[in-house]
């Protein structure tokens, strides 16, 4: 046998892939030693091997092989402990055959090259370029880097509250309190998360994922032989026979896992924590974990075959005996006993399942009403006051969680009183910086784009994916002077991240298939590609809560929190750059493959348009007095019209970056039709001091970028600030403001030079107003001045230009019915601008702007003097909804969008749209309003002539037939 080459070749050319099974992360010669080093390092590891395996190795030999090898290649390769589990061992990676043929060959450099045995600092140290990627198996990858913040902490001391709380609770109740659930959505890192902990505290860890969906590279590894039991437990005749199996299958496990732990560990640790991480590290290394649940598998095969002959009260004293020996155990080894003190009186064992909702199945047997999952929990139960407590993770709220008073009726089977239950855990990491602080003036605008840097918001496995590219753009520009990549190819990393943005469109889709036609896929995909972006607000009846839960099962959406009382959920779209971007991209795809046909008999129709309007169809968002129509409408139009900017300034042979910054000029072109674009650019400030020299809008701005693919809401004010714009340009998200913040609905962020480092003193923004009134109001209403906000920081000295945009969509019910959607009048917000504009010189008693929906008013400099110099203020009004004031909007949606808009509006939805039926609808009096006081002479208590039904109905149309522009 030839154990090694006699000399090594001086330019090394690293081993190709083995095709079969899935691909490895395959790295670049870049990354081995020089020829030298690799050339001594390759003597010593084969003379190691020849010394131990002389007659060679066979693959149960593999963890002794990995450690040789692994001790004498420097730094390169990871601990075997390190390793994720059963991953040397995995018949799909092949790995015992790329070993042997190492060893016969004495050349160790195909080992070496694996990405996921590599030390991650070892591809971090200025190398010379970075690692190439034949196939990236995502969560793999993601699995294998380094935790990033204290989320684990979080939920370690939540868990053990719940199990303090289980203690101080009634006997009758504590019996619901010995479990909880982690509710959240995939890539979240929540079984990350729960690994963590188990390397804290003593863990039972459960993957009972479907093997099929193991295929596309999943992970952790789902323990089939545990599934597989559970499944065939749920298959028993009744539900009795269902509980002792489960009970069965628990004794077995606590029995054998005793016995492994004494047998494995004869010493008491120092602590838990040392204890807990020695038992994760045996778990992780080798097929031990495997092993363990065969033999689970075998002692709960007898256990099984004895229970036949017992009731459940006979086998659940047996059980949680079998509990108590392990909950002793673990105390004792982990140094935790305290005299006077019985080990359940803390928490020393944490079980937990994840993916547990895969044991939700319809009962296929007669008589049988529940599901395996729900009897499992019931099993759980007989645990309480053990000193365990057991997690089951899952991306949907399952079936034992739900109070009958919930909005999914369809679930609720076992149902323990909702008081007597632990609310569900949705807490994950998000925003995995760590200690990193970002440095913005180390950025410019090339720089927010970046992808690697999109993937530090949100969700973790974004920036995972994108190791090391992501490590090396935090190194950069945060405050952690971390090493860097010396030299990166750009073609290996765009590569990266186009596969980064497209799994996340997978993901958003929940398909792999990403190039079919809108109608290909189902109504929550659709919605998910919108709702990402635009922040669509939902009904609070049952099937829109469930709706919310189903996004947040498949589409990526993000469940903050469900009450203890279950009768609703809050849940949204985070701030996600790479999300939004994603959906940006799938959108401008449904775009691309529904091309207008002027001889088609079905007429173009924007996708996301045609979203909107299948859902409130289906009635599942919020409409009526809330407004939030209005403004959904308000916000779909300004990022229609940013896409639009973003793919003329793109290169056409490329793929479209919706992420990269455009011009400000770039986007009021897309937003209006080209003659409004042309006055806009052209017109001066409203608010500036006469005998100065005004600059127009398009000098003004020349410079200036604007930066946003999505949607998010501040609860305060601070997004209207200086930090606040910074913020938000970076993070590529506009700004919808709380409730409270009146006088602004939206923001977008500007940087005013796009040359200049990143800092809030070049930042400034457009404030915009969202209006549905069934007349148009005064423009001294609806005026915005930046004094009123306090945007602009400083001394005053610099006078920042500003841009506001008032949006008058157009009426729906009178002013008295809508209630909250416009701005009060007499709000303290409107009285400061009154004020303000007083000051300055302006009237309060501007007439009032045309009664035509479909007007754009651009208004003159001021005719009078100031008293104080003013950061220039360059003012839109837009009346209407139509093609004729919006770009954006095209000739066959014109009457969409006002069904839309007038979409729970009470007369705008009557199915009678002739004057005398809505005169008679109205004669009913759901509101009132001048046309209501027709019982009485107006004359008397001098009001004023109420409008006739042809005035209401006409102001309450959107795009109404008369179109025009000019001025006042």
């Amino acid at each position: 046998m030839s154990k090694r080459p006699a000399d090594l070749p001086t330019q090394p050319r690293p081993a190709k892939l083995q095709n079969t099974g899935p691909l490895l992360v395959d790295l670049g010669e870049q990354f081995l030693p020089d020829a030298q080093t690799l050339h001594s390092l390759n003597r010593e590891i084969s003379a190691e091997l020849n010394k131990v395996y002389p007659n060679g190795f066979k693959q149960r030999d593999l963890v002794g092989v990995y450690d040789i090898v692994q001790a004498r290649s420097g730094d390169l390769l990871q601990p075997f402990e390190s390793i994720s589990r059963d991953f040397l061992f995995s018949e799909g990676w092949n790995l015992h055959n790329s070993f042997r043929e190492a060893y016969r060959t004495g050349d160790f450099r195909r080992i070496m090259l694996i990405s996921q045995l590599r030390q991650p600092a070892s591809l971090l140290r200025n190398l010379p370029a970075a690692p190439r990627v034949s196939q990236v198996s995502v969560p793999r990858e993601a699995w294998a880097t380094p935790f990033i913040g204290k989320s684990h902490d979080v939920l370690l001391l939540n868990l053990q509250r719940m199990y303090k709380h289980s203690l101080q609770a009634s006997v009758d109740t504590s019996k619901h309190l010995s479990h909880t659930s982690i509710i959240q959505s995939s890539g979240s890192g929540k079984s990350r998360m729960v690994d963590e902990v188990s390397k804290l505290m003593f863990a039972i860890p459960f993957n009972i994922r479907k093997h099929e969906d193991s295929k596309d590279g999943a992970w952790p590894l789902p323990d089939d032989a545990i599934r597989d039991l559970l499944v065939r437990l749920g298959t028993a005749s009744d539900e009795a026979r269902m509980t002792c199996g489960f009970l069965s299958f628990f004794q077995g496990v606590f029995e054998e896992i005793a016995h492994t732990v004494e047998r494995e560990f004869k010493q008491p640790c120092r602590s838990r924590e040392e204890f807990a991480s020695s038992w994760h590290a045996y778990l992780s290394s080798g097929n031990h974990r495997s092993e363990l649940y065969r033999r689970v598998l075998r002692r709960t095969d007898g256990l099984l075959a004895e229970s036949h002959k017992l009731a459940i009260e006979q086998i659940a004293p047996n059980t949680r005996e079998a509990l108590r020996a392990l909950v002793s155990l673990v105390s004792r080894l982990s140094s935790c006993s305290i005299s006077g003190e019985s080990p359940a009186d803390c928490l020393q064992v944490l079980i937990y399942f994840d993916e547990a909702h895969d044991l939700v199945a319809s009962p296929a047997l007669q008589g049988v009403t529940k599901s395996p999952l729900d009897v499992l929990v019931q099993a759980l139960d007989e645990f309480e006051r053990c000193g365990a407590f057991t997690l089951l993770m899952s991306t949907q709220l399952h079936i034992p969680y739900v109070a009958p008073s919930s909005p999914f009726p369809n679930f609720a089977r076992y149902v323990p009183r909702v008081g007597d239950m632990h609310a569900p855990i949705t807490e994950t990491p998000f925003d995995c910086f760590g200690s990193s602080k970002l440095i913005p003036s180390r950025l410019k605008v090339d720089d927010v784009g970046k992808v690697a840097l999109m993937a530090c918001f949100g969700r973790p496995m974004w920036r995972a994916m994108l190791s090391p590219y992501s490590d090396h753009v935090l190194a950069k520009y945060t405050d952690t002077n971390g090493p860097t990549i010396a030299s990166l190819d750009s073609t290996l990393w765009s590569a990266r991240e186009e596969t980064l943005l497209a799994f996340a469109r997978s993901k958003l889709l929940c398909c792999d298939k990403l190039t079919g036609p809108m109608t290909d896929y189902p109504r929550a995909a659709r919605t998910a590609v919108i709702d990402a972006r635009i922040m669509l607000s939902y009904g609070a009846h049952p099937s829109a809560q469930q709706y919310q839960m189903d996004l947040v099962a498949s589409h990526m959406r993000t469940v903050y929190s469900i009450p203890r009382d279950r009768e609703c959920i809050y849940s949204g779209y985070s701030s996600e750059p790479v999300l939004a971007e994603a959906a940006a991209r799938q959108l401008a795809l449904w775009r691309e493959l529904e091309p207008e046909d002027p001889d088609s008999t079905r007429p173009f129709i924007e996708p996301a348009v045609a979203i909107l309007q299948r859902l409130l169809e289906q009635d599942l968002l919020a409409r009526g007095e809330t407004g939030e129509i209005g403004k959904t409408v308000g916000r779909l139009l300004l990022l229609l019209a940013h896409d639009n900017a973003a793919r003329t300034c793109s290169n056409p042979k490329q793929t479209t970056h919706y992420s990269r910054p455009i011009s400000v000029e770039a986007f009021i072109t897309a937003l209006f039709p080209t003659d409004i674009a042309k006055r806009v650019l052209e017109s001066v400030p409203d608010n500036q001091v006469p005998g100065e020299d005004p600059k127009t809008f398009r000098e003004v701005f020349k410079d200036a970028v604007l930066n946003f693919t999505h949607y998010a809401k501040w609860e305060d004010d601070s997004v209207l600030s200086q930090d606040g714009a910074l913020g938000c340009f970076i993070r590529h998200l506009a700004g919808i403001c709380g409730d409270r913040k009146a006088i602004v609905d939206a923001f977008l962020p500007i940087l005013m030079d796009r040359e200049a480092p990143l800092s809030p003193e070049v930042m400034s923004g457009i404030f915009i107003q969202f209006k549905l009134r069934g007349k148009a109001g005064t423009r001294s209403a609806y005026a915005i001045g930046e004094e009123a906000i306090g945007f602009f920081g400083g001394d005053g000295k610099t006078l920042r230009p500003y841009i506001t945009l008032i949006m008058e969509l157009g009426g729906t019910n009178p002013l008295p019915l809508l209630g909250r959607t416009p701005t009060d009048y007499h709000s303290p917000t409107a009285v400061l601008e009154r004020a303000q504009i007083a000051r300055q010189g302006g009237s309060t008693k501007s007439p009032i702007a045309p009664v035509s929906p479909s007007k754009a008013v651009i208004p003159d400099a001021p005719v009078r003097g100031h008293r104080l110099a003013v950061h220039p203020r360059y003012s839109m009004y837009v009346y209407g909804c139509s093609p004729s004031v919006y770009n954006v909007i095209g000739k066959h949606e014109r009457g969409i969008y006002k069904r839309i808009i007038r979409s729970g509006d009470l007369l705008g939805e009557h199915p009678r749209q002739d004057t005398q039926s809505l005169a008679a609808l109205r004669n009913q009096r759901p509101f009132f309003d001048h046309a209501s006081l027709n019982w009485f002479k107006k004359e008397a208590l001098k009001v004023d002539k109420p409008q006739s039904a042809d005035d209401t109905e006409a102001g309450m149309f959107c795009g109404s037939e008369i179109a025009g522009e000019g001025d006042e």
